[in-house]
């Protein structure tokens, strides 16, 4: 337990310092700042961002692997019926039953902050051999549900989980940070989301 909170621990701190340089991040000129209705998300410039309409966002990452990319999904709950337990045991259920994809494991940690509930998730899989790592972090915000989602080789994932925490921490709905410094984690829940 004591392993978990120092990584989460770390996340945040990186998070946390990331998140002071707000401001900086879109003047900053490796970044780039897209404003989607009433949304802004700021990536790396050498991101690949793809237009579509399955997802808020979609970028493919600084590579040549079209199995790595980041995503921003948003869902009103109201009208999609969905809460943050349905949501990943959907998610889980749909990583068991790929076909294409080698389903290997997963860590998921209930964040228990005073203002709300994340969900922070590493799902592992392989793909013709080659093993990667999703980062995930699902938590609700004004009547909507969100998961940010990152996917990168194994090789890559530290490097990739420094930008992961930069991004969330620098992204605004409604002009405010979702997450800032001032969040404070009370309590950290192993979840197992095989189970919900």
């Amino acid at each position: 337990m004591n392993r978990i909170k120092y990584i989460l621990l770390i996340f945040l701190i990186l998070g946390c310092k990331n998140s002071s340089n707000k401001n900086s991040l879109q003047d900053n000129k490796s970044w780039n700042c897209t404003s989607i209705d009433n949304e802004k998300v700021c990536i790396p410039l050498d991101w690949k961002l793809l237009h579509q309409s399955k997802f808020l966002f979609f970028s493919y990452l600084n590579n040549s692997d079209t199995n790595t990319f980041f995503t921003v999904l948003k869902y009103n709950k109201a009208v999609s019926g969905l809460n943050v337990h349905d949501y990943l045991k959907t998610y889980y259920s749909a990583l068991i039953k790929d076909t294409v994809e080698s389903f290997t494991g997963f860590t998921t940690k209930e964040l228990i902050m005073e203002n709300r509930n994340s969900y922070y998730s590493e799902f592992y899989t392989r793909l013709n051999k080659k093993p990667y790592i999703t980062y995930s972090m699902v938590f609700e915000n004004d009547n909507n549900l969100y998961e940010f989602t990152l996917k990168s080789d194994s090789a890559h994932f530290m490097n990739y989980k420094a930008t992961f925490s930069t991004v969330l921490f620098n992204y605004q709905h409604n002009n405010k940070s979702i997450f800032s410094s001032k969040d404070k984690i009370k309590a950290v829940k192993i979840i197992d989301i095989s189970k919900l």
